[in-house]
């Protein structure tokens, strides 16, 4: 299996034809908006719409879309004196080197984040695994982000939502909103395009993750409209993109913002993603990692609406009622021919395959909830309660079972068939009371509650916090949360002894200061403590838990009978710079050391999957004349932890077979990786074409992801020479290649 394309270096002259083509009609079309070359910005056109009427003391934050009152707006200023929200803007993400223009890559640049691999938008928080993130979209939650995630993982190629729909996207790993379905991590909150001028505009914009478009218009005074498509394009320029085949998206959103009355707003939003991609490993060559054919295709999507009203100048309701479907269709075949490899004499099709697994699975999430808020002096009260019908049908076959890494019998094993189809249900309450006393303290408590009906339980989840304002500028808090969340499906429904699992727990504390913090410039210091309990693990193999399984594309799917009893913590202390360092220069920089060790039934404490020790982070954007932005990134992570493998019992078996005496008991080297990108706004007649280029890894640095094994090698006397009779070898992460896109806003 190759990680990275074969062909990356040639990316961006195959980008150019298309970037050409973009461009030049914007160069000669008709006029239809004027722009301001100092600020940037549309020159006003249309006439704006006619403001609402509010209750005395209660104004909306924007003129359409949803009632945000100065009870939502104060409650959020509370918050953020207790628990930081560390947050990033659409015109921050665009102008970040090393992204891809992905608002998932631009919060790996905020503390305690990090990735599992240049390849994929992973977001590990705390030392926690990518699904232990919930992702809300204008105050919906949505189930999966981003195209090709698997069961049992939200980590993907990129997201379902164009970084151009949103108007920014916040990163909450302490203490968040009760209202929000409970998660071990964090909760990733994203708010759509702001309609705060009543012109219509559009965008069309090109880059590595593909075309795509939008188009946001006022209807009358009191509604607006947003509807966005996107197109992947990497499988027009290649049918490998280091995967052993090409990516193939397709997701559409359309939003719908409505003022019915001087009381109500009511937001429509429907989100739907498909992908597909056909995984064909080279039969014939040597040095390929992958023995197994995969065709995987999904489509997932979220339709809901939100309905807010104002009962008064203090007092605001919410009803919130959403559908989330998802189906996955995955199918494997080994290569494995009467007991070897097809020789490695250069042809990619394997005379004949045998089919090994197949999956089928979908899952319907039907939810509705209601929260109020009422202001009682200056103490915000919040209470509601969500309820959600789940529907899962699951049919996963395993005929010949898997050569599992994990077992050292040559035969295979670990064969798992199942067709579970439940419908279950799971509940969520809670209330919370936030509030300032003078004009120093600032305090919350809360308490959440869940039942999970398909495993027969129920978790208490309490939280609180408590701020303290040194200065205007200066301040202490501290925060304590308690966080449940089930395991995978999956995983619960492919061994019945796995029903018994219970939920996942995970408590938190963290204390922090900021050191400085004004409309410019925020520096802050924040210690935290997270103890896991309850993790799910494996009744085969005494040293493996759920958390440290990592699946790479293109490999067998291993289910194992699972039960509870593991437990971890993560510490950490992190520092975060964020702000404008002069008119022209804006900064980022962020230092974590923290560690993420976790114990399975063999009681010997490890370090797990995203033990990072020390991770660093620095950006710099600089507004060059001209129009010109230029921006450039390093990031930096001490070595990852990973699993060597058995050498005599993998040559013996010509297959990797991990030591599970050793998991994650080796460490790589570091990681150390910098990013550069320049961009320039053209001003036409029709618009302004923003076209973007850069760099990623400009100096080429071998970066380290782990060991594979080469089972084709041995059918080869040169290969097997060539790794000295150990056909196991070193892959990297991203090598230097260019990116580049364009952006024409009309």
């Amino acid at each position: 299996m190759r990680f990275f394309p074969r062909s990356e270096q040639s990316l961006f002259l195959l980008q150019l034809p298309v970037l050409f083509c973009v461009l030049l009609p914007t160069l000669g079309m008709a006029q239809n908006k004027e722009y301001d070359k100092q600020t940037q910005q549309p020159k006003q056109q249309y006439e704006p719409a006619l403001p609402l009427e509010f209750p005395p003391g209660v104004r909306p934050s924007k003129p359409f879309g949803r009632v945000e009152s100065t009870i939502e707006v104060r409650a959020d200023d509370l918050m953020n004196q207790i628990s930081p929200v560390r947050e990033g803007s659409r015109q921050e993400v665009q102008s970040s080197a090393g992204t891809f223009q992905d608002f998932s890559r631009y919060l790996l640049l905020l503390p305690g984040t990090v990735a599992n691999s240049d390849s994929f938008n992973d977001l590990m928080v705390r030392g926690g695994h990518p699904s232990e993130n919930l992702y809300v979209i204008d105050g919906l939650q949505i189930p999966n982000i981003n195209h090709f995630a698997v069961g049992g993982t939200t980590s993907g190629f990129t997201p379902m939502i164009n970084t151009s729909t949103i108007s920014k996207v916040e990163l909450q790993p302490g203490v968040y909103d009760s209202r929000y379905w409970s998660r071990l991590s964090s909760v990733v909150e994203i708010e759509t395009r702001d309609q705060d001028e009543a012109v219509r505009k559009g965008e069309i914009n090109l880059g590595l993750a593909g075309l795509g478009a939008f188009w946001e218009n006022p209807i009358g005074s009191r509604a607006s409209m947003l509807l966005a498509v996107d197109r992947s394009l990497l499988n027009l320029t290649t049918n490998d993109t280091g995967l052993d085949g090409a990516p193939i998206y397709t997701n559409g959103m359309g939003r719908l913002e409505w003022n019915p009355s001087r009381k109500d707003a009511i937001s429509f939003l429907g989100l739907t993603g498909a992908d597909s991609i056909i995984v064909k490993p080279c039969a014939g060559d040597a040095l390929e990692t992958l023995t197994i054919n995969t065709q995987y295709d999904g489509l997932q999507s979220t339709d809901g609406l939100v309905w807010q009203h104002m009962h008064g100048p203090s007092t605001l309701s919410k009803v919130t009622a959403s559908f989330s479907m998802q189906k996955r269709n995955i199918g494997q075949q080994t290569q494995w021919v009467n007991g070897t490899y097809p020789k490695a004499n250069g042809a990619c099709t394997p005379p004949t395959t045998t089919p090994i697994y197949h999956e089928a699975t979908f899952d319907k999430l039907t939810n509705l909830g209601y929260d109020l808020q009422h202001d009682i002096h200056h103490w915000l009260l919040s209470i509601g309660s969500t309820g959600q019908l789940v529907q899962l049908d699951y049919n996963v076959s395993q005929p010949q079972g898997t050569q599992s890494p994990f077992n050292p019998d040559p035969h295979w094993s670990d064969a798992v068939n199942f067709n579970q189809a439940p419908t279950t249900w799971q509940t969520g309450s809670y209330v919370e009371l936030t509030g300032s006393a003078g004009k120093r303290w600032t305090a919350t408590a809360g308490l959440r509650v869940e039942t999970y009906q398909l495993i027969s339980a129920h978790a208490f989840e309490p939280r609180a916090g408590l701020g303290f304002r040194i200065t205007d500028h200066q301040g202490l808090y501290a925060a304590y949360r308690r966080s449940s969340q089930l395991a995978p499906y999956i995983n619960l429904l492919s061994y019945a002894q796995n029903r018994q699992l219970p939920p996942l727990e995970a408590e938190q504390f963290s204390v922090g200061t900021d050191l400085w913090r004004s409309d410019t410039l925020s520096v802050s210091l924040e210690a935290y403590r997270k103890n896991y309990s309850k993790e799910p693990i494996s009744t085969e193999y005494p040293s493996l838990m759920l958390a440290n399984m990592i699946y790479t594309p293109g490999e067998q799917f291993v289910w194992l009978p699972l039960k509870t009893g593991g437990t971890g913590h993560a510490t950490g202390l992190e520092f975060f710079l964020h702000g404008h360092l002069s008119d022209r220069v804006a900064g980022i920089a962020s230092i974590t050391y923290s560690r993420a060790l976790y114990r399975a039934a063999d009681g010997i404490l490890r370090p797990g999957n995203y033990d990072f020790p020390l991770v660093g982070n620095i950006m710099l954007t600089f507004q060059l004349p001209r129009a010109y932005t230029l921006s450039v990134r390093n990031s930096y992570t001490t070595g990852r932890p990973y699993t060597p493998y058995n050498i005599p019992l993998s040559v013996a078996q010509n297959r990797g077979i991990y030591d599970l005496g050793r998991v994650n008991g080796k460490r790589g080297p570091d990681y150390d990786r910098a990013d550069i990108s320049v961009d320039h706004n053209f001003y036409t007649h029709s618009g302004v074409v923003n076209l973007y280029v850069g760099v990623q890894n400009i100096f080429d640095r071998k970066n380290f992801l782990g060991y594979v094994w080469l089972p084709r090698c041995e059918l080869d006397h040169n290969c097997m020479k060539q790794w000295n009779g150990v056909p196991m070898k070193e892959i990297d992460q991203m090598p230097a290649f260019p990116v580049a896109g364009v952006r024409w806003d009309f």
